[in-house]
């Protein structure tokens, strides 16, 4: 399953990108988010910043997903910046069945009309046999729902932080 999800701002690429980045916004989507969060790793590979987050779920997983992930959802994001730029790769490493999933993407914030875009792609295959669609649905409405939570989120700190 491949996934895109664009969110505009007007206002200049590089200041938002400061601003998604930055600790007092991270602190207040942590506030609001249904996820725990611990920073493993961070620290520079081969010229790129590199960092390694687990991210474990407050919320019940879906029934759909439970008997893969078991009662909660836990898994490391690794994030490998771009030098000196508003861009990312991303990578989503389960704590159950990581070798029957591949998660990963991009984010950008990127020049547009008006001002400018976040733009997160990627592509989600879960290879279980029989139940392996249904789990990619089920990623699939949480991803659409978490986006739409956080773009709200991030649109409104935008116009406090930025005006």
């Amino acid at each position: 399953m491949k996934f895109e999800n664009r969110q505009p701002f007007p206002h200049p690429r590089q200041a938002v990108w400061a601003q998604l980045f930055s600790a007092d916004y991270e602190a207040a989507l942590n506030a609001n988010s249904d996820m725990d969060k611990t920073v493993l790793e961070e620290g520079t590979r081969d010229g790129r910043r590199f960092k390694r987050t687990r991210l474990t779920s407050r919320k019940p997983v879906p029934a759909a997903m439970a008997a893969f992930t078991g009662p909660t959802l836990s898994y490391d994001l690794i994030e490998i910046y771009a030098a000196n730029d508003t861009s990312l790769d991303w990578k989503v490493i389960p704590s159950s069945a990581a070798d029957k999933v591949k998660a990963e993407g991009s984010y950008a914030v990127i020049d547009a009309p008006g001002g400018c875009e976040r733009l997160v792609k990627g592509e989600i295959k879960v290879s279980i046999p029989l139940i392996g669609g249904k789990i990619e649905k089920g990623i699939g409405e949480q991803l659409e729902s978490s986006y739409a939570r956080s773009s709200a989120f991030a649109l409104n700190w935008m116009r406090q932080h930025l005006g």
